[in-house]
């Protein structure tokens, strides 16, 4: 791992470890506020999944696990509706776990059942 990369991982390290204690106060998403804005990844992922014509995006949550934090993105797929399925991201942006579908394990159940819930950070039904 580079110095920089250390540095920034004891620092999100700190920061997952000092906010989002109290329900009441605003918890950084990956080491930034208003992460839909400044994340330009995950905007662009939202705007994504939200215009493909197979899937309807539901909801963006932030979970942490261990000590960092996870997004679950989680859609409907068009014309199966008791087939909910998503894929946990990394703050890096690159795809950590794909939940549901044909697998022999779904990661996602695993990975989420052990996680701490701590936010909602887009909704389909606010947006």
């Amino acid at each position: 791992m580079k110095p920089g990369a250390q540095i920034l991982t004891l620092f999100l390290f700190f920061l997952v470890l000092t906010c989002c204690k109290n329900k009441n106060e605003a918890c950084p998403v990956c080491g930034v506020d208003d992460p839909i804005e400044n994340l330009p990844w995950l905007n662009s992922t939202i705007m994504l999944y939200t215009a493909a014509d197979f899937q309807s995006l539901k909801r963006v949550d932030l979970y942490e696990f261990n000590t960092e934090q996870l997004l679950l993105f989680s859609w409907q797929l068009k014309g199966i509706e008791d087939a909910p399925t998503g894929a946990v991201y990394g703050c890096d942006g690159e795809i950590k776990y794909s939940c549901g579908g044909n697998q022999l394990f779904d990661s996602c159940s695993y990975i989420i059942g052990r996680s701490k819930y701590i936010r909602n950070i887009w909704d389909r039904k606010n947006n």
